[in-house]
């Protein structure tokens, strides 16, 4: 199930494993669908290291551009070459992997993050991907898993390596 609660606050919106808070001015289903997509990624599998907040927001931004856009994939394509295009040219200069401690919940996180997903995506192909993340929410599920645990299920699931992949995003 899921639920969420309002509250009198600005602009921020806080997921946890039960209920998510809602400021009064980000109802909507941009914000909805962020927060819900954190039920999997960040609740269901929780990161075993801030620094890896990438996944969780990432992944979040992902689903919520993917849930936009999601009666016009060329659409979606075009999205995401513009969120490619922001992150470039916001000019924050670190890896997704190893953000400065004041950077954790930057424009970078979540949508450089969204971008690596989805070239992660097109690198693996979609069955690969998808049938990657139903294996790592099965074996992670109600626990924590690292980047290089996360890298391992894909590349298992892709059947090759996909190590300088990540260190090119992450490292």
């Amino acid at each position: 199930a899921f639920g969420y609660v309002t509250a009198d606050v600005s602009g921020v919106s806080l997921e946890t494993q039960t209920m998510v808070l809602l400021a009064n001015n980000m109802i909507g289903q941009r914000t909805t669908i962020h927060e819900l997509a954190h039920m999997w990624f960040g609740d269901w599998v929780s990161l075993d290291s801030w620094q890896q907040m990438w996944r969780n927001e990432g992944f979040a931004t992902y689903v919520q551009l993917m849930w936009e856009n999601r009666d016009d994939p060329e659409n979606f394509e075009l999205a995401m070459e513009a969120v490619r295009s922001a992150v470039e040219e916001n000019g924050e200069d670190f890896p997704l992997g190893n953000p400065p401690p004041a950077k954790l919940f930057s424009f970078n996180t979540y949508f450089g993050g969204a971008v690596f997903v989805h070239e992660l995506r097109q690198e693996m192909g979609d069955e690969a991907f998808f049938s990657g993340l139903k294996t790592y929410f099965a074996t992670y599920g109600d626990g924590t898993a690292s980047d290089d645990e996360f890298r391992a299920v894909m590349e298992t699931a892709v059947g090759r390596s996909l190590a300088d992949f990540f260190a090119e995003w992450l490292e």
